[in-house]
């Protein structure tokens, strides 16, 4: 509301007095609008970006360990209900056992 009142009034005030502004905004808007017309506004200050702030080591240990846990189970679980469809546990498990001899 504030960027839409600071536009509103920046463009207002470029046109003669006699000329009229028409704007299109949410009605949820209007009542803030109206609100800030009057007050002066910062525009610097509301169109700033916040800093980047990097994840620390920890917090980027924690998503590789969530990311490589989530592929991990996504795989066994494809291989899982693989076999399942082929015919059976077994045939999953036995190349993991090992073969008799």
């Amino acid at each position: 509301d504030l960027y839409l009142a600071y536009a509103l009034r920046d463009r207002a005030d470029a046109l003669p007095s006699h000329a009229k502004i028409v704007a299109v905004v949410g009605a949820g808007h209007v009542p803030g609008i109206i609100e800030h017309w009057d007050k002066p506004i910062d525009i610097t200050e509301i169109s700033r970006m916040p800093e980047h702030r990097p994840l620390s080591p920890a917090l980027r240990f924690l998503a590789m360990v969530a990311v490589g846990g989530a592929t991990c189970g996504v795989l066994v679980g494809t291989a899982w209900a693989g076999a399942k469809a082929v015919g059976g546990v077994v045939w999953l498990v036995r190349p993991l056992v090992g073969r008799r001899r």
